[in-house]
């Protein structure tokens, strides 16, 4: 269950193709959009919570948290060079750092995927996540 979940986002990251898009950012934009909207899923909910909010990782489990940190690493390497095409098409100023702005990209899905796990009745996922969403990438530019 841990290594489907964990998996699966991760896979779809890694699956996308850099060098065939014409609008990194509305890639980024879509991806995470796609991902927050998972949520809604009862069930998709309750699995990410045991395995973000509830299980210590320890004994048996230390391994898994190891494996998904590689391939979160992996994931975070596309998303810089997602960043790092769009600074190079001008999408971005070129003062911008790429990997800072993987990790934004990386904690602030997180911030709203923790706190929609944690309260789902704090705000309506469907209809709020695509203003949260472009919020992140306004502040970009």
């Amino acid at each position: 269950l841990h290594n489907r979940m964990h998996t699966s986002v991760m896979e779809r990251m890694l699956e996308r193709e850099i060098a065939l898009s014409d609008d990194p950012l509305l890639e980024m934009r879509d991806f995470m959009l796609q991902f927050m909207l998972e949520l809604e899923n009862l069930q998709t909910r309750k699995t990410y919570s045991l395995f973000s909010l509830r299980c210590d990782y320890s004994g048996d489990f230390k391994e898994l948290l190891e494996q998904q940190g590689e391939k979160k690493l992996e994931a975070m390497e596309m998303v810089e060079s997602y960043f790092a095409k769009a600074i190079e098409k001008g999408q971005l100023s070129a003062g911008n750092d790429a990997r800072m702005l993987a990790l934004s990209f990386f904690c602030y899905c997180c911030g709203i995927s923790t706190e929609y796990i944690r309260n789902s009745g704090l705000f309506d996922i469907r209809k709020e996540a695509p203003a949260l969403i472009d919020q992140f990438f306004k502040s970009l530019k």
